[in-house]
């Protein structure tokens, strides 16, 4: 099935990343033997408004991956597009630790349909935990880029 629709309200697995820049850094250094880093925010990734604007105004087209009718149906590895998106990210990101996707199955909830990840066209792209959380600071630039 076939279906245009605006970039944002898109599920994005790959995007559950957020982030900002940090501050900067004060005149006088730290003390020897003191670690400074930036404190990573909690919470889900919030679009900026410039980013939300020109996504509303990008029209893609969904190709769902039908009905599920078992592995037959899986194909092996990721598409060749994506592959090269993810050899891109890993090569120009380097906050990103890892991408993965493929994964042979339906939806999760919804056994009748099959995963995009079955077809290899869906990447999950990773990013460093902080406090078992996404870091938001390393993942909003990824985020608002794609």
């Amino acid at each position: 099935m076939r279906r245009t629709a605006p970039l944002a309200p898109l599920s994005f697995a790959l995007l559950a990343l957020a982030g900002c820049q940090p501050d900067a850094p004060d005149d006088d250094p730290p003390p020897t033997g003191t670690l400074v880093q930036a404190q990573a925010r909690a919470g889900r990734w919030a679009i900026p408004a410039d980013v939300l604007r020109v996504a509303n105004q990008a029209n893609v087209t969904i190709t769902d991956a039908g009905a599920w009718r078992g592995e037959g149906r899986c194909s092996g590895t990721f598409t060749r597009g994506a592959q090269r998106v993810k050899e891109w990210t890993l090569a120009h990101w380097p906050q990103v630790t890892g991408v993965g996707g493929y994964s042979c199955r339906p939806i999760n909830g919804n056994n009748a349909v099959t995963s995009i990840h079955a077809v290899g066209r869906a990447l999950d792209v990773f990013i460093p935990l902080d406090g078992g959380q996404a870091d938001n600071d390393l993942g909003d630039e990824l985020a608002n880029y794609l």
